[in-house]
C-alpha cells in the first residue's frame, strides 16, 4: 500500500475558485509562481490566507459543543 505524498511548496496548486470567508470570487495573489506556500488575498472582504495552512489547520479543529 502506498501512502499519499503530502504536498510540496513547490508543487503547482489550483487556484481558489472563492474566499472562504465572504465566498467572493475576486481573488489574488503576488506570488510569481503560485504553489502551496502562495498566499492570496480577496479584493471584495480584505481576507489573507494560504491553503496550504489552512487544510493544515482545518485537520486539527473541531467544532465547540457550545456553538461559537
Amino acid at each position: 500500500m502506498t501512502l499519499p505524498r503530502a504536498r510540496e511548496a513547490s508543487e503547482p496548486a489550483d487556484v481558489p475558485a472563492k474566499c472562504p470567508a465572504c465566498g467572493s470570487r475576486d481573488v489574488v495573489t503576488t506570488s510569481k509562481v503560485v504553489d502551496s506556500s502562495s498566499y492570496w488575498r480577496c479584493g471584495g472582504c480584505g481576507e489573507v490566507w494560504n491553503i496550504g495552512r489552512q487544510r493544515e489547520a482545518s485537520r486539527y479543529s473541531y467544532k465547540s459543543p457550545f456553538g461559537r
